[in-house]
């Protein structure tokens, strides 16, 4: 039971009033006050916590911030390594210079507020939103572990992120990229028809290409990440997924890994090894880029009309994706940002021009892909009834 104590150090000294409780683990703690009034108002507190079940143990708050950050990312083993990469870096550029010696019983809500005020004038907003979610979800942990009542990151104002415009691309525009790719030219094509990202594009082997139905089977993903090299790993979702391949690179796709072995990799750097991102763009998709938008550049005002003002540079539009295709496990689609190396399509209605039998199509008015179905091999039943299978 809680109790309080008057305590006096000598005569006439002063008198000091010990509040005494126990934790709900059993633990004797105490504190002093000089009023006995204020040492009453602390037990009623800490009994009312306990009871809420909100109640938090003021010897386990004295961990520092720094300290708590490192002990979180080193348990954070669901974590894809490109993801526990960025974290790692947020939390050593941004977190521990300003957090990493302040204890969790000071963190208050207007101090984390204000850090985030200080960092929107030096950072984009889409940085200051990421850098506050590593915090909250550090703080976050610390409430799930008695350390804190509640998370002081709650209810931040946060900066807007300005949507930037959208880049489409028509097929002949892909089909002019993936031409000046050179060597690339099939990897350019099978992103841009596919789906698949450039992880996942890399690490996919001829074992898993059913060219005859028309299927590649996406099992892994390849990441650089600094300091480790290629890291390989799980696709999105941490779940095998099939997409479907266009008719129309099936030939390429046959001719390009034919006599290869099952294990080998379908797209590779000229020395064999394993695509880079970073070296692919470079190397091959900014070059390819830069010189599509010099011969577009180079037409007459009335070709550039009827081409349309399009930035060649690949990206992915706004586009809804089926959840299986993008390898969500939520079941939602997906509105995929930019790429560094996926292009896709934007027609409208009235202009259906299809690079191949299963190209599809963006609806402009409201930025949703339209996938044709005819020549596909059908998924399910339901669909089949909606294909035409010539």
């Amino acid at each position: 039971m809680a109790s309080i104590e008057k305590r006096q150090r000598a005569a006439g000294g002063k008198v000091t009033w010990r509040a005494i409780y126990r934790t709900p683990e059993g633990k004797q703690r105490s504190k002093s006050f000089d009023r006995k009034a204020d040492a009453v108002r602390f037990l009623t507190s800490i009994e009312s916590v306990k009871l809420t079940g909100s109640y938090v143990d003021p010897s386990r708050s004295v961990v520092t911030l720094g300290d708590l950050a490192r002990t979180w990312l080193a348990g954070k083993v669901n974590l894809k390594p490109s993801t526990w990469e960025r974290y790692a870096v947020i939390i050593r550029v941004q977190i521990e210079p300003r957090w990493g010696g302040v204890r969790l019983a000071d963190l208050t809500h207007s101090a984390v507020q204000s850090w985030v005020g200080e960092l929107t004038a030096t950072r984009s907003a889409a940085t200051v939103r990421k850098v506050h979610g590593v915090l909250s979800l550090i703080l976050a942990s610390a409430v799930r572990d008695g350390r804190l009542a509640r998370n002081p990151s709650e209810g931040i104002s946060l900066p807007r992120v300005a949507t930037a415009e959208r880049t489409y691309l028509t097929h002949e525009q892909v089909a002019g990229l993936a031409d000046a790719s050179g060597d690339y030219r099939l990897a350019v094509l099978f992103l841009a028809y596919t789906g698949v990202r450039f992880g996942e594009l890399a690490a996919l082997r001829v074992g898993r290409l059913d060219l005859m139905r028309r299927r590649a089977t996406v099992a892994e993903s390849v990441t650089e990440v600094s300091g480790r090299g290629m890291v390989w790993g799980t696709p999105k979702g941490h779940e095998r997924r099939d997409v479907p391949i266009p008719r129309f690179l099936v030939n390429d796709l046959a001719r390009h890994v034919a006599g290869r072995p099952a294990d080998a990799l379908v797209f590779t750097a000229p020395q064999g090894r394993v695509l880079r991102v970073r070296n692919f763009r470079r190397v091959a998709l900014d070059p390819a880029a830069h010189r599509v938008r010099r011969r577009r550049e180079g037409r007459s005002a009335d070709a550039r009309a009827q081409v349309g003002d399009h930035d060649p540079r690949p990206v992915w539009p706004p586009v809804r994706r089926p959840p299986r295709r993008c390898g969500r496990r939520d079941g939602r689609g997906t509105h995929r940002g930019a790429s560094p190396c996926c292009p896709f399509v934007a027609h409208d209605r009235g202009n259906r021009t299809r690079h191949g039998a299963s190209a599809g199509y963006i609806e402009v008015s409201t930025g949703c892909l339209v996938v044709e179905t005819r020549g596909l091999e059908p998924l399910t039943p339901a669909l089949q009834r909606r294909c035409s299978t010539t």
